[in-house]
């Protein structure tokens, strides 16, 4: 074989451990934090004159897909292509959350700027330079279709002890609490129980919004009896003309209460929820801060709500301890908590409404609270509704676990492998309940494709139990269009996140299932 033939096949191998940084967008801040893995491609080819027998590596190349942008900025032939198609990535103070991610792997946040086709073209213009020495040309995150390497999901209906699960009894007794509680011993964390001192306080009831289309309420979840005990504040808007008891959309925000539904009577001036076509389709919809529940930073840690409840005064916690994601959805359910004393709404049909790590969030809040009727997850990559064992995008790294339990770490880059679960076992303990993952065509880092091929691996699951799954094969990627059936599908054309257009299919799903 001619090593021009070996450089066409494009096969690589996987070597080293590089922690960088992973994007994330939240109102009011960015925080950038994607993981970059060092790759090096390598093509096995026969002893033609090579007296070694090994075979030479390929010439390495700048590309936009795995290169770190910081390379690229650091040698001035290549950064003076960035400057000409995309100076904004070429300098300033953002370049520092963005030089060990790679152009691609940031493309869900700047689709707009960041084209397929200025992607390419600066490609052909990369290919040309010969990379400096000593720079990293290939970090160790894939981006590379062509490089996912085969993997084999675990089965969810198989017991640990080889025996199949042949109905539905076997799958509530045996096999679901199996797949539930390596989940929540060795990913999310185990999650305390309702507080036994939780009680209420209605601090605004009824007051009319949005111009009289809206009953609004305020409410404090207090969870202990203690003065400066941990609190939960609450917001509800019922609509004024409805037929009640009404369905429920609880969304879980990163913004404070009182700015996340747009309502300029209590300052809210923006809101990325259509509240007024909710509304106007009947639905209630309610909304908690996901700060309020865990700062979202390792070293707060000791004055969180999860110290609290694990009666922790120090930096440390316990190996299967909850992590910041279990205590964002474990809100959720406390927030359920009350709508169940509220005889406005109906407590049955609540669907729970989260994006990015809170995607993750509502997906393992669904599976610990089976009062949830429906959940609507929005890019939320892994370890949420993306395969870990794709191996293509955003990875398991140990710089991030306070969201997760400690235990996870065993479990980071290739070892994920050894997990004795992955993502389609998390949407299987959401059945047969309905889900709805939606995703953006470059959000890469999430890795769409990895969410859609884990809808289709949880579908016997929902088969099993009476519910429809995604109906559709493998094979259909990329779909054409919105996928709406009792577990659900939508890849908008943008990047992270979900926009006002996103609704069309948000209320679809919800009119389908929960009016």
């Amino acid at each position: 074989m001619s090593i021009s033939t070996c450089h066409n096949q494009k096969r690589r191998i996987y070597i080293g451990n590089r922690t960088g940084l992973r994007l994330f967008v939240q109102p009011a801040r960015v925080v950038l934090n994607i993981a970059v893995l060092l790759l090096l491609a390598a093509c096995s080819h026969s002893n033609d004159g090579n007296e070694t027998g090994v075979a030479p590596e390929p010439t390495p190349v700048y590309t936009t897909a795995n290169t770190p942008i910081g390379t690229l900025v650091s040698d001035p032939a290549a950064l003076e292509i960035l400057e000409r198609y995309i100076p904004q990535f070429a300098s300033g103070g953002f370049l520092d959350l963005i030089k060990d991610s790679t152009l691609k792997g940031i493309q869900g946040y700047g689709a707009s700027v960041l084209t397929d086709e200025v992607l390419a073209a600066m490609d052909v213009e990369l290919a040309k330079l010969t990379p400096l020495s000593g720079l990293i040309v290939v970090g160790e995150v894939n981006y590379d279709e062509g490089s996912v390497k085969a993997y084999t999901l675990p089965d969810p209906l198989v017991l640990s002890n080889g025996a199949p699960v042949g109905d539905a009894d076997i799958w509530w007794d045996a096999r679901r609490p199996e797949i539930y509680d390596i989940y929540e011993s060795q990913v999310f964390g185990r999650s305390p129980p309702r507080p036994a001192q939780q009680h209420f306080e209605i601090i605004e009831s009824a007051t009319s919004a949005f111009d009289g289309k809206a009953y609004r309420s305020q409410i404090v979840i207090h969870l202990s009896n203690r003065m400066d005990g941990p609190r939960i504040n609450l917001i509800q808007y019922l609509p004024a003309v409805a037929k009640l008891p009404a369905p429920v959309l609880l969304v879980a925000g990163f913004a404070e209460t009182t700015q996340l539904f747009g309502d300029s009577d209590i300052g809210g001036v923006s809101s990325q929820v259509e509240t007024l076509r909710l509304l106007d389709a009947g639905f209630a919809v309610a909304g908690i801060n996901y700060l309020e529940l865990d700062p979202d930073d390792a070293a707060s840690y000791p004055n969180s709500l999860r110290a609290f409840f694990d009666n922790m005064a120090g930096p440390s916690r316990e190996p299967d301890a909850w992590g910041a994601t279990a205590a964002w959805g474990w809100g959720l359910s406390r927030a359920q908590d009350f709508l169940e004393t509220d005889p406005m709404v109906d407590s049955e049909r609540v669907a729970i409404f989260g994006a990015s790590r809170l995607g993750r969030a509502v997906l393992w809040a669904a599976a610990r609270d089976q009062r949830f009727a429906a959940v609507i997850a929005c890019c939320s990559g892994k370890p949420g509704a993306s395969l870990m064992r794709r191996h293509y995008g955003e990875t398991l790294r140990g710089d991030n676990s306070y969201w997760y339990a400690q235990n996870l770490n065993q479990y980071v880059g290739d070892k994920v492998d050894t997990l004795p679960v992955d993502s389609h076992m998390l949407l299987a303990l959401i059945a047969p309940r309905p889900a709805l993952l939606q995703t953006g065509r470059y959000d890469h880092a999430a890795d769409p494709k990895g969410e859609f091929l884990a809808a289709v691996a949880a579908e016997p699951v929902y088969t099993l139990l009476g519910a429809g799954g995604l109906g559709v094969p493998a094979s259909a990627w990329p779909p054409e269009g919105p996928i709406v059936n009792d577990l659900s599908y939508y890849m908008h054309e943008g990047g992270h996140g979900y926009s006002s257009q996103d609704w069309d299919v948000f209320l679809a799903f919800l009119k389908k299932h929960l009016e």
